[in-house]
């Protein structure tokens, strides 16, 4: 199984005709043919979408970048004509790495910022070419994964993009605890590839051990941008040596 995922970038292209003309001469050998994006030089073909100026834009790419982005790109982005969706069926590091390649192509192409609509993460110019010198798995995990919290626990939202389900452990995890919980748990998965059944107890990191559950992605509807059509994995500490050892460091 494969699942989309998709990146908006948004520009001050006026016009069609003016968006392949900027993106035939400035992305390094891509081209626009219909509805895709082609990387002439892998003949590869990327979903693409043009919707005109969004006057709510901006709020979004506040909100996906945790009010990280500088001011200056707010304002840039208020002033975009309209943003590029991007949509590639990935599921592998791979895959993830030529949909970096065909951001990067429309952002030399006049691209403003990168917004990863399947997990509601925002991203600059700058620290998507950086992703382009990546070969390690963790910056990718950041620009694609998000994790949040609610009244039923903490979890992880946008691992389809690695082909997996998401994670969620339970509310009476600390917030601190259930980031490294998830974070790692969720790192072992895409490094290690282990194959986890359905009531499976795992571990990994020296002490610690944690009891898994499947179960459909209930949070949102299947048409949901946020929907992880492998499903979640509910993670229930057995034994959580990891945090015991850093309460212990933090208290000294």
């Amino acid at each position: 199984m494969e699942a989309k995922v998709t990146i908006g970038i948004p520009g001050r292209w006026q016009s069609w005709p003016d968006l392949m003309q900027e993106v035939a001469e400035k992305s390094d050998g891509y081209v626009l043919a219909g509805h895709t994006l082609y990387d002439t030089k892998r003949e590869l073909g990327f979903g693409l979408d043009v919707y005109e100026h969004d006057p709510h834009l901006m709020e979004a790419f506040t909100y996906a970048s945790r009010t990280t982005l500088p001011q200056g790109l707010l304002e840039e982005l208020r002033q975009h004509a309209c943003t590029v969706y991007v949509t590639a069926e990935v599921g592998s590091f791979e895959g993830l790495q030529r949909l970096v390649e065909a951001g990067a192509a429309l952002l030399r192409a006049g691209g403003m910022a990168v917004l990863v609509e399947t997990a509601a993460l925002a991203h600059t110019k700058d620290a998507w070419e950086e992703l382009l010198q990546e070969d390690e798995l963790l910056p990718f995990y950041a620009a694609f994964v998000a994790l949040s919290g609610d009244e039923d626990g903490y979890s992880s939202c946008g691992m389809k993009a690695f082909g997996l389900p998401d994670a969620r452990v339970p509310a009476t995890l600390a917030p601190e605890e259930a980031v490294v919980v998830l974070n790692g748990f969720n790192m072992y998965r895409i490094a290690d590839q282990p194959i986890i059944e359905d009531g499976q107890t795992v571990s990994f990191d020296d002490d610690s051990s944690y009891s898994t559950h499947w179960t459909e992605d209930d949070r949102y509807e299947t048409d949901h941008a946020f929907y992880n059509p492998f499903g979640m994995l509910w993670v229930e500490p057995v034994q959580h040596g990891i945090w015991g050892r850093m309460k212990g460091m933090l208290k000294n």
